[in-house]
């Protein structure tokens, strides 16, 4: 999850958090606006699967 983003850089002032349903999202500090991509990789970050069985 989150610990994939240990090597990858933000530009200065932004910062990352986790939402309840463990997405990572970014947040500009300066501005206060979030998002869902990585403000470098211009993506969302992976953060894993859920597997979910038919009826």
């Amino acid at each position: 999850m989150a610990a994939k983003l240990i090597g990858e850089r933000l530009p200065p002032n932004w910062s990352y958090s986790v939402s309840r349903d463990g997405r990572i999202f970014f947040i500009d500090d300066n501005s206060q606006q979030t998002t869902w991509l990585h403000p470098l990789m211009g993506a969302p970050v992976q953060t894993g699967y859920t597997t979910v069985q038919g009826n």
